[in-house]
């Protein structure tokens, strides 16, 4: 059994079960019901949210930290089969609804995290920096983060797709795209960028 396609849309899903249903293709073609995680503001806040793999389970940031609270219960489909294990016509299914998980409400301000992002990019292309940038914006009364920056970033909604500046550095290696040093420098490449460099690395004291 192979996957043709994931998180497809909710009208598509529709159109394939009545093609299903039209072409008697029950015991050939299946659907699964799968959660997905979007985020509206893409790469805003990366490093401090995470994200989750295709299964819908939190494997970075915030999104690992807290998964046994915000993964809720998955939904399911109920259906029956015959003498012979074959499954019987749409008729005779029912689904039982997924149950939400928690939502998780973080002190980020979208405005200052907005702010910073624009003032790191910035910084790091000024200095020609080689080991990314980061920042931190902090209430100093109440110890409330309110954005957390590092810069080159990555889009949450396709956390797997190389910035440009690891990109160039794949494109510079010399190592050949089937190659296995060219797979181990890609995926070190996409840990150094998921990793959140202002709470994770050491820096030298100095001026703040």
């Amino acid at each position: 059994m192979s996957t043709i396609a994931r998180k497809v849309t909710s009208d598509i899903a529709k159109q394939i079960r009545a093609f299903i249903a039209e072409n008697g293709l029950e015991d050939m073609i299946y659907l699964a019901a799968t959660a997905t995680r979007y985020y509206p503001y893409d790469s805003l806040g990366a490093h401090t949210l995470g994200f989750t793999n295709n299964d819908g389970t939190g494997i970075y940031g915030l999104e690992y930290a807290y998964e046994e609270y915000l993964e809720g219960t998955d939904g399911k489909y109920v259906t029956a089969r015959d003498a012979d294990g074959n499954e019987m016509p749409y008729d005779y299914e029912s689904m039982v609804p997924a149950v939400p998980g928690y939502s998780l409400n973080t002190t980020l301000d979208v405005f200052v995290q907005n702010a910073l992002d624009e003032q790191v990019k910035q910084a790091y292309i000024e200095s020609g920096g080689e080991n990314r940038a980061c920042g931190v914006v902090m209430n100093v009364k109440t110890g409330d983060i309110l954005a957390i920056s590092v810069y080159p970033t990555f889009n949450l909604n396709a956390p797997w797709t190389l910035n440009d500046d690891c990109i160039k550095a794949l494109e510079e290696s010399g190592f050949a795209k089937d190659s296995e040093e060219y797979g181990k420098l890609k995926q070190e490449l996409l840990l150094t960028t998921w990793n959140n460099k202002a709470v994770t690395e050491v820096y030298m004291p100095g001026s703040t």
